[in-house]
């Protein structure tokens, strides 16, 4: 049988809502999301009767089913899937109002995001991006420190400079006054202070 195109996009809707409840179980932890989208698609099947069982396996993986072994195994590992995937559908609709369900999901994106923080290797101390992370930044912290020395160093130099009236700076050696600038000082007016009283007796 076969239905027309809204008939298929209710049905892809069908598909998409059964793999989001899929998440209220185990599912996602232990088979791949191949796997689960495949077995959404046989159970919505089975409940709408579309096609052929056999017929859509065959569409979604050519060859399967002329090979019995490999279309046995399959078979096999999709039933799994779709008790698992049945289980969470179940725990869906317990708390499938859309409220409650909106908050779950709500939730279950909040943890994610946190579970992806703790999953990102820089904020790993023991992985090999944070070491290297780290060393860099030990490294670009140390050249500022050095360059901060270095203008520190320029500063004190000038200011050696500046005092001493030469193009050189301090080296640690007999204080020498290389410039005639005190040939021209010319002190002020000594002032007279007025006399001290004298202390009575």
């Amino acid at each position: 049988g076969g239905e027309g195109g809204g008939g298929l996009k209710n049905l892809e809707k069908n598909i998409q809502r059964l793999v989001l409840d899929s998440y209220f179980s185990d599912a996602c932890l232990m088979f791949p999301p191949t796997q689960i989208a495949l077995a959404s698609i046989l159970v919505i099947n089975r409940r709408k009767k579309i096609f052929a069982e056999d017929v859509l396996l065959e569409t979604c993986i050519p060859g399967v089913t002329g090979n019995k072994p490999k279309y046995s195994s399959l078979k096999g590992v999709l039933d799994n899937v779709i008790n698992i995937i049945l289980a969470g559908e179940a725990v869906a609709e317990k708390f499938g109002k859309n409220d409650t369900k909106t908050k779950i999901r709500e939730n279950a994106v909040r943890i994610y995001g946190k579970l992806q923080k703790c999953l990102n290797p820089l904020n790993d101390p023991t992985s090999k991006q944070y070491k290297a992370l780290k060393k860099k930044r030990k490294r670009e912290l140390e050249a500022k420190r050095a360059e901060k020395l270095k203008k520190q160093k320029a500063k004190q130099e000038k200011f050696e400079k500046d005092l001493l009236g030469s193009g050189e700076a301090d080296d640690g050696g007999e204080f020498v006054i290389r410039t005639s600038k005190l040939s021209t000082f010319k002190p002020s007016r000594a002032r007279t202070l007025p006399p001290i009283p004298p202390k009575e007796e």
